[in-house]
């Protein structure tokens, strides 16, 4: 496993998600891309989510500069299922990880898509745009 990026912000109440990305070069000389999401403690973020489910599923979408592309899937965190039903969820702290290969330099854009909620209520869905700087 390669090393998660630091965080630059502590999670609470008010702010249940917290986001950091980088990138690690591996021995192989590809590169991956990690978003790490943090859940506060009691609040979760959605997997997958049935269709008889009202929430909005956890989404990463890349934005890669000239010269890059995606390898592979994108690894998620371990999941749990959410009170039996077939939606399942993100606790705790977690990475996704992403393969990419190619030469250059620039800046990948991430764009994570999450709703957060806890066992009463759930906030509005939250998009948050991470940058990485790759070269």
């Amino acid at each position: 496993e390669t090393e998660m990026p630091e965080l630059t912000e502590e999670t609470d109440n008010q702010n249940p998600v917290a986001l950091s990305a980088t990138a690690n070069t591996l021995p192989n000389g590809k590169k991956e891309l990690v978003i790490r999401m943090k859940v506060h403690t009691g609040y979760h973020t959605y997997a997958q989510v049935s269709n008889k489910d009202p929430f909005i599923p956890t989404t990463i979408e890349f934005e890669l500069p000239e010269g890059y592309k995606l390898e592979g899937i994108l690894k998620t965190p371990a999941f749990t299922q959410l009170n039996g039903s077939e939606t399942t969820i993100y606790t705790g702290d977690g990475a996704f990880r992403q393969l990419i290969s190619g030469i250059g330099s620039g800046e990948i854009k991430c764009t994570v898509g999450y709703q957060c909620c806890d066992d009463n209520i759930c906030l509005p869905p939250t998009t948050k745009t991470l940058s990485i700087t790759v070269k």
